[in-house]
């Protein structure tokens, strides 16, 4: 829960004053109580009357609705409420503790600044009505008038932070950690941190906390001190190394924990971890929420896309915090409930595979540019510059013309790294995922293929070497690396000489200054991107079926559309897709993925056969391209592989005039 402070006292006592000045230091609203009194109340202080109950009543009602709209961030309210009952009618109507700050003194020297100060309508001659009036709170942050300004804001922050709880709990401070902590600190959220003191790691919190004051961050010497800076029911979130350490670490903190608590893994945790972890809590009363977090570094400091899964109750905690510190696309915060117990870790497990497929996509098309049309980095750059203004605007087409652009002793940097990805296993677990609930994701699978392949440099360093093109319309060409050879990368051991280059592809290389243009390869290329995503929600589609999620495709797009590194302009065609048909069993099957085929008749499929004529190797395109075609035949000759199963193993196979019955037929005869 933020700062809510009411500072009080009578009239002229200094509320204005000091509230303003510790608004600024916490840095959220000030609300000045008098700008709330009717019109009528006014007038009547003005005439030298005193307000009476029934006077006060639709003022207060007035700050508390004041209070209310401004609770999430949290305020600080000058106000005199004088009497128990007012401050009662205020707590009674702010969902956050009401924290108060009495400021005490005699009649005497109040009056003197009443007599002193210009423009109230509050006359001195009431002062007196108002020290009648007056039930002094029960509150440790009492200050007497007399003491310096300076000095009663310094000790009223002290006395907060002192008796300060913290909203939310984050074990582990890597990079991502300490940006999700900064994150809810810079939202006025009170954050404890904690990091498991490995040997070299034993200063890690003091240190983090000692770099940033501003946030104000609680810490424990040790697990349990830092449990116990964390409000009830608490929110602990671990941002540690998925997998056995986060199994271990629910262990240290089960016998810190009491009934609701809250564990929130937002690491890259398999879903199936977070299934099982969500059970097993729950039989012990305590919540877990598998959340995935995309957006890097940054997407964490400043808003990422957030995937929370657990119970309703949980959600009802969770999400309006999450809300803050998650990224704004189309003015909304890019974070949604997923769904029940691994949904979160599911939908941004496909996530990691969508963007393993984007990336492959966009390097087949730096290929293309390089190797096929000859166009230098920057000018590729410049070509991907101008589709951003295109549905291709994205986060990874931004990078991709940085990288593209960048220069290191006046040389690319990109033609001096070694070619070889490396994955961290969640692109690997889509596919597998896939394959278990037999969802095709061919675009996916090709982008993770490739990742493996370039692993395998030896063997492809020698057979570049061997293969000898027989063909005396191709030349043999090794496929070493630029600092080896001053070669262009990527092109694999021959390419099609002058005569042979495909049409859409055969101009010139280009000079730096000139204007490269891809062509129907731009289409092509977002026509790719949109099956991979195709493959993705579909994936996300069966799972939800198989194990009850009820995700909402529109909802996991409009997420993506905002802080993760797969956001991208292109999601707007997706969400439109499945918030005018949500029931639409794939996005090839909405009336807007129709809309766009059609403006692009025959466009994208010239484009591929041209491409597919060059030597340089396309795995992701090829298998984009195969997929939407093997969905759009209504007839596939893979009738041939039934006949096979059935000739070899007696598998049966059902006819298209009678598909309830199974057949199987001799087929030596």
């Amino acid at each position: 829960m933020s700062n809510c402070i009411l500072v009080m006292g009578v009239s002229g006592c200094g509320k204005t004053t000091i509230g303003k000045q510790l608004a600024v230091k916490l840095n959220i609203p000030f609300l000045e109580g008098d700008d709330y009194h009717p019109e009528a109340n006014v007038s009547k202080m003005k005439s030298g009357q005193s307000l009476n109950d029934d006077d006060r009543l639709p003022w207060l009602k007035n700050l508390a609705k004041a209070a209310q709209e401004n609770e999430s961030t949290g305020f600080v309210m000058a106000c005199s409420a004088l009497k128990g009952s007012y401050r009662n009618i205020l707590k009674s109507l702010v969902n956050n503790e009401l924290q108060i700050v009495f400021l005490d003194g005699n009649f005497e020297t109040i009056k003197n600044r009443m007599e002193a100060r210009a423009g109230h309508f509050m006359p001195a001659a009431l002062l007196q009505s108002q020290f009648d009036t007056l039930e002094k709170p029960e509150t440790n942050l009492q200050f007497d008038i007399g003491q310096a300004p300076d000095f009663i804001i310094k000790t009223i922050l002290e006395k907060l932070k002192k008796e300060q709880l913290a909203d939310i709990g984050i074990i582990g401070l890597g990079v991502m950690g300490k940006s999700l902590a900064r994150n809810f600190a810079s939202r006025n959220i009170p954050t404890a941190v904690y990091n498991v003191p490995f040997k070299g790691e034993e200063n890690v919190v003091n240190d983090f906390v000692q770099k940033f004051p501003e946030s104000n961050f609680l810490f424990g010497n040790d697990l349990s001190d830092f449990i116990k800076k964390i409000k009830t029911p608490r929110c602990v979130l671990l941002m540690i190394k998925s997998g056995e350490p986060v199994d271990e670490m629910i262990e240290k903190l089960l016998p810190h924990l009491e009934k609701e608590d809250m564990i929130i893994d937002a690491g890259n945790s398999l879903f199936k971890d977070s299934i099982r972890r969500f059970d097993y809590l729950k039989n012990k009363e305590i919540e877990f929420v598998g959340m995935g977090v995309s957006g890097g570094e940054e997407g964490a400091l400043k808003g990422p896309s957030i995937m929370p899964a657990g119970s309703a109750s949980a959600k009802n905690r969770l999400l309006p915090m999450l809300q803050k510190i998650a990224a704004i696309a189309d003015e909304k915060p890019c974070v949604q409930w997923i769904g029940n117990d691994g949904a979160g870790h599911f939908v941004k497990m496909v996530h990691n595979g969508i963007e393993y497929a984007d990336m492959q996509l966009l390097t087949e098309v730096y290929a293309i540019g390089k190797n096929i049309l000859k166009f230098s980095n920057p000018q590729i750059a410049d070509e991907l510059e101008q589709w951003k203004s295109t549905l291709h605007n994205s986060y990874l087409l931004d990078i991709t013309i940085d990288i593209l652009r960048f220069e290191e002793n006046g040389e690319s940097l990109l033609e001096q790294i070694l070619d070889v990805a490396g994955h961290k296993g969640t692109g690997l677990w889509t596919v597998k995922e896939a394959l278990d609930l037999g969802v095709p994701i061919p675009t996916i699978g090709a982008a993770m293929d490739e990742r493996i392949l370039s692993s395998k440099k030896e063997l492809r360093g020698k057979i570049s070497k061997q293969l000898i093109s027989n063909n005396t319309k191709e030349s043999q060409r090794e496929a070493t690396s630029p600092l080896e050879r001053g070669a262009p990368i990527g092109t694999g051991c021959v390419t099609p000489d002058t005569d042979n280059t495909p049409r859409l592809l055969s101009q010139p290389p280009l000079s730096r200054g000139d204007a490269p243009q891809l062509g129907g390869i731009k289409d092509l290329f977002l026509f790719a991107r949109l099956i991979a995503l195709a493959e993705g929600l579909d994936l996300i589609k069966t799972a939800a079926k198989k194990y009850d999620w009820k995700i909402d495709i529109a909802q996991v797009a409009q997420l993506w559309r905002g802080g993760c590194i797969i956001r991208s302009d292109m999601l707007k065609l997706v969400i439109e897709a499945f918030e005018k048909e949500p029931n639409a069993p794939h996005l090839f099957a909405t009336k807007v993925f129709n809309d766009f085929i059609k403006e692009h008749p025959g466009n994208i499929a010239e484009t591929f056969g041209e491409v597919s004529k060059a030597a340089v190797p396309i795995p992701a395109l090829s298998a984009a391209m195969n997929y939407y075609k093997s969905l759009k035949i209504n007839y596939l000759a893979i009738n041939l592989i039934q006949a096979q199963r059935d000739y070899f193993g007696a598998h049966t196979y059902k006819r298209l005039d009678n598909k309830e019955q199974s057949f199987h037929t001799n087929w030596k005869k």
